[in-house]
């Protein structure tokens, strides 16, 4: 089968983690058998705009082989980014796109977009032309935080209401997405990881000090703030004990004089941002994984860190709770901290935590295998129904 991948937005050599879980779940489906394209274009605002930045990008398109995945990309210029016009300016491109993309490479058998805003539009519009099958997965906290402006309502409907399938990436998303498709059936598939990469360590240290690991993009809804100050209260009941926080972003600035405030600065260290490979030391190093996050729509890193055998601790706020159960870690209310310092130092003082069969669930639910099955189907059935 032939999948074109039309993502919202996706790595690039300026942002190479951005949107990098719409590139993993594309190699998942190749890697399982499947003939996998991307098409994306890369809009630049006037903020990064310098000169000699035109050499390399000059409204021109390249193809190259990421990964071992054709990647079509336009490498173009929109000083509109952020707006309904500017969104409309990046659907055009788009689109001229995909139509390049099917000249060189003829029809894919469907288009998998990622977010209705503003793939799934632009897949709505050239489905038209073509009559192409395209399904949605929705990934957008805008759903759950009802931040949408209405003109950004209104084409998601549209969206939804031209896609063959809609999918979400956990059933909290699903439920903020029902209400702009209320008659369609949305199907619930998880996120996938790399199970082979981040698998159990070759040893876990057992020694002292017991350290906790947050990673996240730095922004005050992942609830950093409220994890040190919870770290704070354990850090006075045992002294050995570290934290360590990885990425970056605008609020680690605050969050490190935050540290300092709180005399605790010696025992949390900040990682900056990280590599898939860099990620994965972290988590083998840490013996707990933290994300106090007040609103995620799945949260693909601590399924990284079980995977890698780690208990987690995870909020109620929207994806974690329906993969985090008792035998992988504690799930709290989001803003408790209180209750995060207290499930802190149960995880601490706990036996019952299994590396191995912490692993073992996410292996069983969201290995590659198991992602490329789901979606596989759900084409399939599209499929036949276009028939």
């Amino acid at each position: 089968m032939n999948v074109l991948i039309l993502p919202s937005f996706y790595t690039s050599a300026e942002w190479p983690v951005r949107g990098i879980f719409f590139k993993e779940q594309a190699l998942a489906l190749q890697r399982n058998g499947q003939s996998v394209s991307v098409a994306y274009v890369e809009p630049r605002s006037l903020r990064s705009f310098a000169f000699h930045k035109i050499r390399e990008n000059h409204f021109q398109t390249s193809l190259s082989y990421e990964d071992g995945l054709p990647t079509l990309r336009a490498h173009d210029w929109n000083l509109l980014t952020q707006t309904i016009p500017g969104a409309y300016v990046w659907s055009w491109f788009s689109e001229k796109l995909v139509n390049q993309f099917i000249r060189r490479f003829g029809l894919p058998h469907i288009i998998h977009a990622h977010n209705s805003l503003w793939a799934g539009y632009t897949a709505s519009k050239v489905t038209r032309t073509y009559h192409i099958p395209f399904v949605i997965t929705e990934h957008s906290t805008g759903f759950p935080m009802n931040s949408l402006s209405t003109m950004e309502k209104y084409f998601a409907k549209k969206s939804f209401a031209k896609a063959d399938a809609i999918i979400c990436v956990s059933q909290g998303l699903a439920n903020s997405v029902q209400p702009y498709c209320p008659e369609r059936h949305i199907t619930v598939v998880p996120n996938v990881i790399q199970t082979d990469f981040f698998f159990l360590p070759p040893q876990r240290s057992q020694t002292s000090p017991f350290v906790f690991l947050g990673i996240a993009h730095l922004v005050e809804r992942k609830g950093f703030r409220m994890l040190i100050n919870a770290f704070a209260q354990v850090l006075r009941i045992n002294s050995n004990v570290h934290l360590e926080i990885g990425g970056d972003g605008p609020e680690r600035e605050k969050l490190q004089e935050l540290c300092k405030t709180l005399g605790i600065e010696r025992s949390v260290l900040f990682l900056g941002s990280l590599s898939r490979e860099q990620v994965r030391d972290a988590l083998w190093r840490a013996h707990a994984f933290v994300l106090p996050s007040y609103l995620e729509t799945f949260g693909v890193v601590l399924i990284e860190a079980m995977s890698t055998g780690l208990p987690v601790i995870a909020t109620k706020c929207g994806g974690p709770e329906y993969f985090v159960d008792s035998k992988s870690g504690i799930i709290i209310e989001p803003g408790d901290e209180h209750g995060l310092a207290e499930a802190m130092q149960t995880v601490m003082h706990s036996t019952h935590f299994s590396a191995e069969c912490i692993r073992r669930r996410i292996v069983d639910n969201f290995s590659e295998k198991v992602f490329a099955e789901s979606l596989m189907s759900i084409y399939e059935n599209v499929l036949r129904d276009r028939k």
